[in-house]
């Protein structure tokens, strides 16, 4: 069993790379050690850089009415975006803090109140604080020491990752500790490798015994050959001959692995390596925004809701980190959303600029077809701007003019003859009115004389000539969408394969300005 557990010992004691080329073995990669990794280092930067640079705003919501106003006179706002209060500047310690949470699991921001007033906010690291809690699962409760003083959680804005308790987190490096330790073994033996001179390691064999001269001269050789200064030179006389024992960077693929090892560390912050190579386009950029910085934004605003705001702001107020300008290239596909939203009359303005937190503007108004005419749903009125006119739906679905008369209702048209005959008339008397449910109002008039065309030149005031039908259809039609219509008004309406530009007479008749083709 002896000889087996120091084979079974020897295994256990490093890699083939740590024996082959003389590296430390490492069991747990530090924060340092990471960070000369260049794809960490990276990743780390442009997160934290990002993040960093982003001013940070103060809102008050009113959830009933969906509106948000943005708050710019606060004290917290002024230690967050100016001027901290510690011998960092509010940009260096949101990097820091960022850092801290990537790569230690939490980072802590001391908050120097008097009163409900906050003075001050002040970077901590994350090594300086400790945390002891209790040992229920359930009602946690947690103590933070620094440098020997007690404080309360609450005194501190805390940002984690993955966290079970609130106080520490669990950093990349907790998480990923094989990958990051390849990483850098390869940086380590790529070290090695250029300190010899990328000469491999090997053995001499002889035959014979070496004497102490011969094997002083050797060593002495050797050690010029693999000092890397560009004259040493070994010459292996009769009887020696030279084994390998390592292989070299291309035999062992060191570039194809560092290259992979690099796309997998993007992929475990998140990011695409063509972002951290410079290579990236919008869309592949704007994804990477969204899967590696946005999560860190939200919980940097929630931890900041969490620790600045009062009990009784909690409700209304809540800072935000503008994305904006991190987004611009996102923002065009978004409004484009909205525009189909109001194009559908499923959002109102007011909702869109609520959801990005600008002032409203009191458009209470759902857009409806017929030329924009404007719908409120609160007084049930309808305006048509073009014809400056105003009607209500009542709640059997009638429409009523300014003076509350129902536009459908039955009249004698103006251009009637007593005596039944319509041949200079613009249409019948009105037969039946339905309205639908939707508040749809048809209106059936009487048959017309026949005549080729209608209404007289004289009648038409020389408008364009159309036949009885089409005519009683248009009229019709007009007094419909546009109720109440004073002479001179004049509006659009399209009929089969055309579409007419029609004006009131004032007498309840029409006059066709133009028709043309529609596409």
């Amino acid at each position: 069993m002896g000889l087996f557990d120091k084979i079974f010992r020897r295994d256990t004691e490093g890699t083939d790379i740590e024996v082959a080329f003389g590296l430390k073995q490492i069991s747990n990669i530090t924060r340092e050690q990471a960070l000369e990794i260049p794809a960490v280092s990276a990743a780390v930067n442009f997160i934290a850089g990002t993040i960093a640079s982003l001013p940070i705003r103060l809102y008050n919501s009113n959830d009933e009415v969906q509106t948000a106003a943005e708050i710019t006179e606060d004290n917290r706002l002024y230690l967050l975006n100016e001027e901290s209060g510690d011998t960092l500047n509010p940009t260096e310690i949101k990097r820091a803090v960022i850092r801290d949470m990537l790569l230690d699991g939490t980072g802590y921001i001391h908050i120097e109140r008097s009163g409900n007033e906050v003075l001050a906010l002040r970077y901590v690291r994350d090594s300086a604080v400790s945390v002891e809690k209790n040992s229920d699962a359930i009602y946690k409760t947690l103590r933070m020491l620094v440098d020997g003083r007690v404080y309360n959680p609450w005194d501190f804005v805390i940002l984690s990752r993955n966290s079970v308790d609130g106080g520490k987190g669990v950093s990349i490096l907790a998480e990923n500790p094989t990958l990051l330790t390849s990483s850098y073994m390869l940086l380590q033996l790529e070290k090695s490798m250029s300190r010899r001179g990328g000469n491999k390691k090997g053995f001499l064999r002889t035959e014979h015994r070496v004497d102490e001269p011969a094997l002083q001269a050797i060593r002495e050789a050797w050690r010029k050959l693999y000092s890397n200064n560009g004259d040493g030179m070994m010459i292996l006389q009769n009887g020696l001959d030279f084994k390998e024992s390592s292989s070299t960077a291309v035999e062992m693929q060191l570039n194809q692995n560092k290259v992979t090892n690099a796309e997998q560390i993007a992929m475990l912050f998140g990011l695409s390596p063509d972002v951290l190579s410079g290579r990236a386009d919008d869309r592949t950029y704007i994804n990477s925004i969204r899967t590696a910085v946005l999560p860190v934004v939200s919980a940097l605003e929630m931890a900041l809701n969490r620790a600045l705001l009062l009990e009784k702001e909690k409700h209304s107020k809540y800072f935000v980190i503008d994305t904006s300008e991190l987004l611009k290239a996102d923002i065009l596909t978004r409004y484009q959303a909205y525009q189909i939203g109001l194009a559908a009359n499923f959002l109102q303005p007011d909702e869109i600029r609520f959801k990005e937190n600008l002032a409203p503007l009191g458009l209470d108004f759902i857009k409806l077809g017929l030329n924009d005419v404007l719908y409120d749903p609160k007084t049930k009125q309808i305006y048509t701007p073009n014809t400056d006119s105003h009607a209500k739906i009542d709640d059997a679905g009638l429409q009523s003019g300014d003076e509350g008369d129902i536009i459908a209702e039955k009249r004698e048209n103006p251009y009637h003859a007593k005596d039944g005959k319509f041949t200079n008339a613009p249409g019948g008397k009105i037969k039946s009115v339905t309205v639908s449910d939707d508040g749809i109002v048809t209106t059936v008039y009487e048959a017309q004389a026949k005549t080729k065309y209608a209404p007289s030149p004289q009648k038409n005031h020389s408008g364009i000539q159309v036949k009885p039908k089409t005519y009683t259809k248009l009229r019709g039609e007009f007094n419909t969408i546009y109720p109440g219509s004073k002479k001179g008004e004049s509006g659009y309406i399209s009929k089969g394969k055309y579409r007419y530009k029609v004006e009131s007479d004032g007498e309840g008749g029409i006059i066709i300005r133009k028709k043309w083709r529609q596409n």
